[in-house]
């Protein structure tokens, strides 16, 4: 399982190095926490065929999507 770290400013958001992160590696699935849940961080992964077990950040008037129930339990653990 390859594994990457990207070292950024403690100001700086986490989700601007996203990408970068999953860039050419060719993962089915990516396994992630709310702060990742931008919709361009989405639109990427989708665009590369590749499955985002992310739960949405809680907007007011939007319905939650819903997860995989077993994958969400492995998401607890990362």
């Amino acid at each position: 399982m390859p594994v990457r770290i990207i070292i950024i400013e403690g100001t700086c958001a986490d989700i601007r190095q996203a990408y970068s992160l999953v860039e050419g590696l060719s993962p089915k699935l990516v396994i992630a926490d709310k702060a990742y849940s931008a919709k361009v961080f989405r639109n990427q992964l989708e665009k590369d065929d590749i499955q985002a077990l992310i739960p949405e950040s809680q907007r007011a008037n939007k319905p939650q999507k819903e997860n995989d129930k077993q994958l969400d339990k492995v998401r607890h653990f990362i």
